[in-house]
């Protein structure tokens, strides 16, 4: 059947993490379901699906990826924190690079947003660190728990020295961040994700059913959101999510980003 024109969306997936080096499949993906959330809402707004554009894992670049097919009113929508820090931050947990160059024009379009993004710590850039309220302003710059959860461990405000530690605490950050266009006449993107797979999906989730048109995101302007989910206890053996629907969350930023497309 012939595709038809319009706007599409591209799922750009992350391939999951195995101990082991043996070989690692295309279906083998990182958060499936929370893109599934997510292109629900997109679907519901216009776009069609175009596809799946694999991340796969290498050491360095090895291949140049076809883009030639990505028109200006296409979305690259990617469920997967972005691994912008994950080969020198020292985390036991972290996403594999690709290293391609599509990959390094994702990084770019995000690393506006964040100095550091890892598993365990993520540093908002200044100005979006300037954004938070003064009620919530010591969370530019948090470390999360990598075992048992992401809820937070530490936080502090903005080049600060002092951290906050936390004995327990069942907070979590989110995160939403629609770019310009990745290159000249090129897609948008359009980045979701909590700090673990289970965030991820509980935020996309809540985002297709509460905040989605009441942050009245429009994915053709660049912005920036970031939340704080309160997690609960977790039913055993739930049939659907709805479990996440009393989940608290609060707006910590919503804010229009200044950003231009890179240069190919």
């Amino acid at each position: 059947m012939e595709q038809r024109q319009g706007k599409r969306i591209f799922r750009f997936g992350y391939q999951a993490a195995y101990k082991s080096e043996r070989k690692v499949f295309p279906h083998q993906l990182r958060d499936a379901d929370a893109f599934v959330e997510l292109a629900a809402v997109l679907q519901s707004i216009g776009y069609i699906y175009g596809g799946l554009i694999l991340n796969t894992p290498a050491p360095v670049s090895s291949s140049h990826v076809d883009t030639s097919f990505l028109k200006p009113c296409d979305l690259l929508v990617s469920t997967t924190r972005p691994p912008l820090d994950d080969e020198v931050g020292g985390d036991k947990r972290t996403v594999k690079r690709s290293h391609t160059p599509l990959e390094e024009q994702v990084f770019a379009a995000v690393r506006g947003c964040f100095e550091v993004c890892t598993r365990s710590h993520v540093k908002l850039s200044k100005f979006l660190a300037f954004q938070l309220g003064d009620s919530v302003r010591n969370k530019g710059e948090i470390q999360f728990r990598q075992y048992a959860g992401a809820s937070y461990m530490a936080y502090k405000r903005y080049e600060d020295f002092r951290w906050e530690t936390l004995a327990h605490s069942s907070e979590t950050a989110a995160y939403l961040v629609c770019t310009s266009r990745l290159w000249k006449n090129g897609p948008r993107l359009l980045n979701t994700f909590g700090m673990g797979g289970l965030e991820s999906l509980i935020w996309t989730y809540l985002l297709r059913k509460k905040y989605w048109h009441e942050l009245k995101i429009d994915v053709n302007i660049p912005r920036f959101i970031m939340v704080e989910m309160t997690e609960r206890d977790i039913p055993n053996s739930p049939s659907t999510l709805a479990f996440a629907d009393d989940w608290p969350v609060k707006i910590l930023i919503n804010a229009p980003l200044q950003m231009t497309p890179q240069v190919r």
